[in-house]
């Protein structure tokens, strides 16, 4: 039993599927780095009130998301919101 001919894979048929995938995964990353930014500023804000630095913070921060997993680009995101208000990585601290 064969597949209806608009069902069989083809090669027009993947690229369509491989544009609609990529671009999906694209704004899954934008959604993802917007909810980095957004959970770091509250975060690190939260921390702060608690007395915590800035830098204690945001180890605690990327030590969080590590562990929970999270995706590359959510830590990376996170790294890069943080670098930019002033912290630092442990390994560029004196």
């Amino acid at each position: 039993m064969t597949l209806p001919q608009a069902k069989q894979r083809n090669c027009e048929n993947f690229k369509a599927w491989l544009e609609s995938t990529q671009a999906k995964r694209l704004a899954n990353d934008a959604r993802l780095r917007n909810d980095a930014q957004q959970n770091v500023f509250r975060f690190v804000m939260r921390e702060m009130r608690k007395g915590f630095s800035l830098d204690e913070a945001g180890d605690r921060f990327i030590g969080i998301a590590k562990r929970s997993r999270q995706p590359a680009v959510f830590v990376n995101a996170a790294r890069d919101t943080l670098v930019q208000v002033g912290w630092k990585p442990k390994r560029e601290r004196e």
